[in-house]
C-alpha cells in the first residue's frame, strides 16, 4: 500500500525492524523505500513551507506528528549501514531527506536543529560514498548558513570552503 502525504500511517521503521525481527534483506528494502518516500515527502514539505500556501499548515502538522522523526530516522547509523549495499538512488534519496529536513527546520527558525540535520546529512553522504556529490555540497552549504545564523563565523567559513 502506498502512503500519501496526508496519511497518518507513517512510522519510524527502526521500531518495526527491532520489534518485528525482519530479516536483513527485508530491512534493507524497507530502508530503501523509506528513503525514497521521505525524500518525496520532504520535497513536498519544503515547497509547502516556502510557498506559505494552503497546504503549509497541514503539512507542518503532519511534520510535527510523524514526518520529522521519520526523516531523522533516515539519517540514523543503522539505516545508513543497511543502505551501503543498496542502490545509488536510495543513497541520493537519503541525502535529499537530510537536506529537506535541514531546510524545513531552518524555515521554522530552528537553526540549531537545522545545523544538526545538515551535519547528519554530511555524515550520511560520507557513509554512502556521496562525498563529492551535489547533495553533499548542498548539505555543507546549509550547514554553513546555519553556523552563520548561530554566530559561529569561523566554523561557517570552514564548512562553506568545503562546499565549494
Amino acid at each position: 500500500r502506498r502512503l500519501t502525504l496526508t496519511s497518518r500511517d507513517h512510522f519510524v521503521s527502526e521500531l518495526a525492524q527491532k520489534h518485528v525481527g525482519l530479516p536483513q534483506v527485508a530491512q534493507r528494502e524497507l530502508a530503501r523505500r523509506c528513503a525514497m518516500h521521505f525524500s518525496a515527502v520532504g520535497e513536498m514539505g519544503v515547497r509547502a513551507v516556502e510557498d506559505g500556501g494552503r497546504g503549509g499548515p497541514e503539512w507542518l502538522e503532519l511534520f510535527g506528528e510523524c514526518v520529522e522523526s521519520n526523516m531523522w530516522a533516515c539519517l540514523g547509523r543503522e539505516r545508513l549501514l543497511l543502505l551501503r549495499c543498496s542502490t545509488a538512488a536510495a543513497a541520493r534519496a537519503t541525502a535529499n531527506v537530510g537536506n529537506c529536513l535541514a531546510r524545513v527546520l531552518s524555515m521554522l527558525g530552528r537553526a540549531r536543529e537545522s545545523a544538526q540535520a545538515a551535519e547528519a546529512t554530511v555524515s550520511a553522504c560520507l557513509e554512502l560514498e556521496l562525498k563529492n556529490s551535489e547533495a553533499a555540497a548542498m548539505a555543507l552549504s546549509l550547514l554553513g548558513g546555519e553556523k552563520l545564523k548561530l554566530g559561529a563565523v569561523s566554523e561557517a567559513q570552514s564548512v562553506l570552503r568545503r562546499a565549494v
